[in-house]
């Protein structure tokens, strides 16, 4: 006899046949009915060859064979219903979980310090990491649980159904240069916004290069690899950096640029959170989302 080949049920009701050695109470502690009882005891003594329970008197005592298979039965038992125990509340303090974000850099300066702020004062066992690698697909990357969330603002194809969204807020572009470039002290049109060089964060998706090219035909684009190193550059070398407003506005003190008027109407990119269908309803994830989404919009 193979496993797939037995009922689970008879393997329950031989675990209430040897705690109660009663067809009339085992019927009682299942919810069954005597007969019933009497029918699985009947294909259980087939599956072991063995009569398994001998009537002594008014009493059902065990065989030799069912006292062999007492205590692996009740492991069984207390196992299974182990398994169908509701999960306990979940608790962050507690928690013991490590997570690994999909960020791109561009986005990094406005969100992961918060992130990080709101998360760890009460679940500092919770541990995030970051993945800025530009090249690894999101829908694939969920799917082979490269990394459990991801920030992006190229959001998946309808047909990847597999993948949830939910939206985290729609981001301004804007440009800034150096305090003391020429676009921050003369009128910005579009011929002197174009002859000027502009340098973007390298994004394998660079949604933002994209948005700003389409508007604007730039004669000089140069690239960084994230949001600070772009900034830096672009006033170490008289030029204007795109980022989102968000983002430049932590720059903007800090670096000593100025935000230059964009000769064309604002342009803005939507940003989203996104994961796979296997953690929708595990409560650490749902718990480390909820926040992420509740830092991220409250920002805005």
């Amino acid at each position: 006899m193979r496993l797939k080949e037995i009922d689970a049920n008879l393997i329950v009701v031989l675990d209430a046949l040897l705690i109660d050695g009663s067809v009339t109470k085992a019927a009682e502690r299942l919810g069954r009915s005597p007969s019933a009882i009497s029918h699985a005891l009947s294909n259980l003594r087939d599956i072991f060859q063995d009569e398994l329970f001998v009537r002594a008197g008014q009493r059902l005592v065990p065989t030799a064979k069912a006292e062999s298979l007492a205590s692996t039965i009740h492991v069984v038992c207390a196992g299974i219903q182990s398994l169908l125990r509701e999960d306990d509340p979940f608790e962050p303090e507690t928690a013991d979980r490590s997570l690994r974000i999909a960020c791109p850099t561009v986005y990094e300066p406005a969100l992961v310090p918060d992130i990080l702020c709101s998360i760890h004062p009460d679940a500092a066992g919770i541990k995030l990491t970051w993945n800025s690698d530009e090249s690894i697909d999101i829908v694939s990357g969920l799917r082979d649980d490269k990394f459990q969330l991801a920030v992006t603002d190229t959001p998946p194809q309808p047909e990847a159904s597999d993948i949830y969204l939910a939206p985290i807020r729609k981001e301004q572009l804007v440009s800034i240069a150096d305090e003391n470039h020429p676009l921050a002290q003369a009128r910005v049109g579009i011929r002197n916004y174009r002859a000027s060089s502009h340098v973007f964060v390298s994004m394998n998706n660079n949604t933002i290069e994209d948005l700003i090219l389409s508007r604007a035909a730039l004669n000089s684009v140069r690239q960084a690899p994230s949001a600070l190193s772009a900034t830096l550059f672009a006033k170490a070398v008289g030029g204007v950096v795109v980022l989102p407003q968000s983002v430049a506005g932590k720059l903007l003190n800090n670096c000593g640029m100025t935000e230059i008027r964009q000769p064309f109407q604002a342009l803005s990119v939507a940003i989203y959170l996104a994961w796979h269908r296997r953690y929708q309803n595990d409560r650490c994830h749902a718990w480390v989302r909820e926040r992420i989404l509740h830092v991220a919009t409250s920002k805005a």
